[in-house]
């Protein structure tokens, strides 16, 4: 059990765990990618598609058009059971910096009903020279053509449109080598960033009227390329990221961007031009679909399919996966695009709280919670509820959440926040974390889950995310601690040296080592009196279960709300701005955003849930308005006022608290007696209690906040376990 010690970790020192090097070059063996191929086809499983209710985004829709999911290995990435952890990495694995690995592409298999239907007949049917002669201006050329263009393919009634269409051709060909451009410009376009070619790109031509089409702040972003990998100069990454970019932003041109694609590979002689071209394609699908042409979108399928050669079924499994999970908000980066010309997807580790690494596969259309059920799958939990991803990057953490969003745009916004930082030498890795507990959830009921979460709770309570209040809280969860690692203590000296373990460095010294050692040894023999029959499994549970009570505010999710209007005290309606909803397992719970001056959190509102009746979404879901048994009604203006609704609905539809938990609650309250109620200045709302700042080390959802966590973690000084 010592080796269980060994891997109590909580989020703390990540300066010195960054593991995946943005200026590393990610490799494979090919032992390596057999030994993959092996394991997916062992393992082929199939998730869910998410709901496009919850993912907010608009895609067309093919119904015609069928495929499966992104496919993963239901594998262990560690052997041994969690007990032994007989395969754990270790310390020193652990310091180094694993990178990126690419493994064969599973996603999208299509199924064999795929073949029937793309049968001759249909082939004929929806093809791009149909599309072309049917909807192209009168005149313009179908196949390709190595003069510019001086008039879109597709009528567009708009001059900004036109010449934002001229111009993508005009990129369009350079990129693929159909012009050639002096020198001097070359070297110019060296160094020009992305976001001076997006500006470029977006501004209206001399003369022009000025039109307010602000350009995504995300777009102007300089992807970091191997360009020994890639074989494309900096300008050519900028051309790619200047054509994806603007099909983002701009509907109306995506479907002239994908016709101007099929355009030029269409009769195209050269293969190097072709080459470039399929690049440019893979990239675009993998990014977003064309605009309000359905017909156009099986035409697409279709040429793709049969003119695409190796980079055929690619193409179309990455399409489908954006027509699945939505369109990006920011153009590919820089290990995306290597996976673009490799046409393999990436494998991305994720630590786990107990020190262990699981890969996860993972392409543009990612969710985070395609992600976390990967890793969840692996590890063999159950209950997934709450687990969510954290991000390192650059010294700090982010929480990434649990939902539905794209993860390649989560960590590119990320990235866009970073300042006085070289994107050069950037540098992310991913955890998974226990976020919220829900009022149903029992530790006993997953052993793995509560394995994790237990780990994360010792190694939080060693490097003070978690404080406990009084002396006798500490003994109690480590005494259960080095029983769940060591048994029961042979000796006050066992205990005494292993104190470094568990307790904060400030909590013991020299001095008070006998005091600690004593305190923890007689609860020892406390508990252990209390139930003789107590396993290793039950001790885990109990320690989770004790920080669901103690700690329910760092098990949290935060939530902004601009604007609050709700009855006060007095009967009165209270009206404030910018303030930070939290919701755990106990409630809903509105907290001041802005800090007190005694270092205090201003808790303004408890809501608990079995004094809620509903909640619901007004006004197309900017307010959510939250009822009281009483009759009392809390709106709340928020950018996510339906996420908020869906978790507190999540909550009210299963508020079935265990009594064991509500004893537990009702102890603690007995025993801290609650200080008087402060009066508000604004708006007479009273303050129930004041928490310490440190407790809202959570990401309000939406809003991307630095996590407040101890920076200690990683450190290669911190003494380890014996062996």
């Amino acid at each position: 059990m010592a080796d269980d010690a060994e891997r109590k970790i909580s989020l703390g020192d990540l300066e010195k765990k960054t593991s995946i090097d943005r200026g590393s070059v990610p490799t494979t063996t090919d032992e390596d990618t057999d030994t993959d191929d092996k394991e997916i086809e062992r393992h082929l499983g199939k998730t869910t598609s998410p709901s496009k209710v919850q993912r907010n985004k608009k895609g067309l829709k093919l119904e015609d058009a069928p495929g499966g999911r992104l496919q993963v290995p239901d594998q262990r990435s560690y052997t041994g059971s969690h007990s032994s952890r007989s395969g754990s990495h270790s310390a020193s694995e652990r310091s180094a910096s694993p990178q990126i690995s690419y493994v064969r592409d599973i996603g999208l298999t299509a199924p064999a009903d795929d073949k029937e239907d793309a049968s001759e007949d249909v082939t004929q049917e929806f093809t791009y020279e149909k599309f072309a002669n049917a909807n192209y201006r009168e005149g313009t050329r179908v196949h390709r053509q190595v003069e510019p263009l001086q008039e879109p393919l597709m009528p567009y009634k708009t001059r900004e449109d036109k010449q934002a269409a001229v111009e993508n051709f005009m990129t369009i060909l350079r990129f693929m080598g159909e012009i050639q451009e002096e020198s001097d410009d070359i070297s110019r376009e060296d160094n020009v960033s992305p976001s001076d070619s997006v500006s470029r790109q977006s501004s209206p031509a001399p003369g022009s009227p000025t039109v307010d089409s602000p350009v995504n702040p995300a777009l102007r972003r300089a992807p970091q390329i191997d360009l020994g990998l890639l074989g494309l100069t900096p300008a050519e990454i900028n051309q790619i990221c200047l054509i994806v970019g603007n099909g983002i932003i701009s509907s109306n041109l995506r479907t002239e961007i994908y016709c101007q694609l099929c355009k030029q590979l269409s009769k195209n002689p050269s293969s190097r031009s072709r080459e470039r071209g399929w690049l440019l394609m893979s990239a675009c699908v993998s990014c977003f679909l064309p605009s309000h042409q359905p017909y156009f979108l099986k035409c697409l399928v279709n040429f793709i399919l049969t003119a695409g050669g190796n980079r055929a079924s690619f193409c179309e499994r990455r399409l489908r996966r954006t027509l699945e999970n939505g369109t990006r908000s920011l153009p590919p980066s820089w290990f995306e695009l290597q996976a673009i010309c490799t046409m393999k997807p990436l494998q991305v580790p994720v630590t786990l709280m107990d020190g262990n690494t699981v890969r996860v596969l993972m392409d543009s259309a990612s969710t985070i919670q395609e992600i976390t059920h990967q890793v969840a799958k692996k590890v063999g939990i159950r209950d997934k509820f709450g687990f969510c991803l954290y991000m390192t990057v650059s010294h700090q953490v982010y929480s990434l959440g649990d939902g539905h969003e794209l993860i390649m745009d989560d960590i590119a916004e990320i990235e866009l926040g970073l300042k006085n930082v070289n994107k050069r030498e950037v540098s992310w890795e991913l955890y998974l974390r226990k976020e919220l507990f829900a009022p149903w959830q029992d530790p006993s009921d997953d052993k793995f889950a509560a394995d994790l979460v237990f780990q994360q709770v010792v190694g939080g309570i060693r490097f003070e995310e978690y404080k406990c209040e009084t002396d006798e809280d500490y003994a109690d969860f480590v005494s259960k601690s080095y029983y769940i690692d060591r048994g029961k203590p042979a000796s006050m000296d066992s205990i005494k040296n292993t104190l470094h373990f568990y307790l904060p460095e400030d909590k013991f010294k020299s001095s008070k080592e006998d005091y600690w050692a004593q305190l923890i040894f007689d609860t020892f023999q406390k508990f252990l009196a209390e139930d003789p029959e107590m396993t290793v499994d039950k001790a885990k549970a109990e320690v989770v279960r004790q920080a669901m009570v103690e700690w329910p505010f760092l098990f949290s999710r935060f939530f902004v709300a601009e604007k609050f209007c709700g009855p006060g005290p007095d009967g009165e309606d209270v009206k404030l701005h910018n303030l930070i909803v939290a919701v755990n397992w106990r409630g809903l719970f509105l907290l001041k955003e802005a800090r007190a001056e005694n270092g205090k959190q201003q808790l303004l509102l408890e809501l608990e849930f079995r004094h809620i009746n509903k909640a619901v979404c007004e006004r197309g879901g900017v307010y959510v308005m939250v009822q009281t048994e009483d009759g009392g009604e809390f709106v709340f203006e928020m950018p996510d006022a339906e996420k908020l609704r869906e978790l507190v609905s999540l909550f009210l539809g299963k508020n079935e608290y265990s009594k064991e938990l509500d004893a537990l609650m009702e102890a603690k309250k007995a025993k801290r007696s609650r200080p008087p109620p402060l009066q508000n200045d604004a708006g007479g709302l009273t303050w129930l209690l004041q928490l310490p700042l440190t407790a809202l080390w959570g990401i309000a959802s939406g809003v991307r906040e630095v996590v407040r966590l101890p920076t200690r973690l990683f450190d290669k000084d911190n003494p380890q376990p014996p062996s």
